[in-house]
């Protein structure tokens, strides 16, 4: 920056030289002194009370507009330099403040980053002992039921067989059941009469006509007091008349126990007694045959007992 001080003086010194030169042309120029006495008070500007003096009435304008402008420039680097360096102190503070979110965002960006890390190795291992328990409770079930099927494979046919077993015992006591109500019902209701044992027309008629080509002899023996066995031995009796057999007679055995139904004794089996029994079953009734030593030789004895 210029020294005011030399700056003041230098001013001075060129109001004196104009001062001189004017003097001397207000003595050449009486004629007009107030004249150019305005005229200088008119050029004369206003001076700034640092370089006002009693001794130096006025100072030029020419200095004083040579010199404003100059101070005007200083003012204005001044200024300049005022806002340089505030816009760099400025520039300075951004930038400083840049680095540091930098440098935070830096240092936060690596902490999430590895904590980010941590966090997916974490659940890396978390995923991986969960899939392990997993893989162990899986094939700890499929173990459990592997047992479980085998147990049940094993037990099966002993299954099978105990269901059998009570399935037939049940049904047995189903049955058991059935017939003890069959036989109250029966014991309950009243006893029909027997019909009686009789041959009909068409069935005298065949058995005469199978019995007629080997004519034999034979003895018709009936229980006690049994009027339907009776008359039914007298119905075969006169069928084999007609065939041309010899009836011995229709008695009555007291000794005899008569079983139920028709029997015939031989002392041997003939053909008289097989085309006997052919006949009689050939019509409807069930005979047998049984040996019986008592009896002559060549004679039969058809037992007569009661209705089956």
């Amino acid at each position: 920056m210029l020294d005011k001080s030399l700056l003041i003086k230098a001013l001075l010194s060129r109001d004196d030289e104009n001062t001189v030169h004017d003097k001397k042309e207000i003595r050449t120029t009486d004629n007009i002194p107030e004249k150019r006495v305005n005229a200088y008070q008119e050029k004369a500007p206003i001076i700034t009370n640092r370089v006002v003096s009693r001794n130096i009435p006025h100072i030029h304008n020419t200095a004083m507009e040579n010199a404003v402008p100059q101070r005007q420039h200083i003012l204005s680097f001044d200024l300049l330099s005022k806002f340089v360096i505030a816009l760099t102190f400025t520039t300075a503070i951004v930038a400083a403040l840049y680095f540091v979110a930098a440098y935070i965002y830096s240092n936060t960006g690596t902490h999430l980053n590895k904590a980010k890390n941590e966090s997916e190795q974490h659940n890396e291992n978390d995923s991986a002992e969960k899939k392990a328990v997993l893989n162990a409770e899986a094939e700890k079930a499929k173990a459990i039921q592997q047992t479980q099927n085998a147990v049940s494979a094993a037990a099966g046919p002993l299954t099978e067989t105990t269901q059998a077993l009570r399935e037939r015992e049940k049904n047995q006591n189903i049955e058991l059941l059935h017939q003890a109500d069959k036989e109250r019902a029966a014991r309950l209701q009243p006893a029909e009469p027997i019909a009686p044992r009789q041959l009909s027309t068409q069935q005298q008629a065949q058995l005469t006509e199978m019995l007629k080509y080997i004519p034999g002899q034979i003895t018709f023996i009936v229980p006690r007091d049994d009027a339907e066995a009776r008359n039914f031995a007298q119905t075969i009796a006169e069928a084999l008349y007609n065939a041309g057999w010899t009836i011995q007679g229709v008695n009555e055995d007291l000794l005899v126990n008569i079983p139920a139904g028709l029997t015939v004794h031989s002392l041997i089996s003939t053909p008289h007694t097989d085309l006997l029994q052919r006949s009689l079953r050939r019509i409807g009734f069930d005979v047998s045959w049984s040996m019986d030593q008592n009896v002559p030789a060549g004679a039969i004895v058809l037992l007569v007992g009661g209705k089956p």
